[in-house]
């Protein structure tokens, strides 16, 4: 509803079944969930990177021990 320049917004009541209690209503702020899904995939990420990097030292040091040890046998 829009009055003299100042828009208002009327909010009426909700009612469970019984018609007396008063219900709970809940919104998502989307810009506020898509943020949290965002940092989410970041730390996911991350955490993904650092594995990989992990096995690939550990795959690096397992390849130099061996090549090692088939040269001096």
């Amino acid at each position: 509803m829009r009055f003299d320049g100042v828009t208002t917004t009327t909010e009426e009541p909700v009612y469970e079944a019984d018609g007396k209690t008063q219900a709970t209503q809940q919104t998502v702020r989307y810009e506020e969930l898509l943020s949290l899904g965002i940092f989410c995939e970041r730390l996911e990420r991350s955490d993904l990177a650092a594995r990989v990097t992990a096995l690939e030292a550990k795959s690096t040091a397992a390849t130099a021990t061996t090549s090692t040890a088939s040269t001096t046998a």
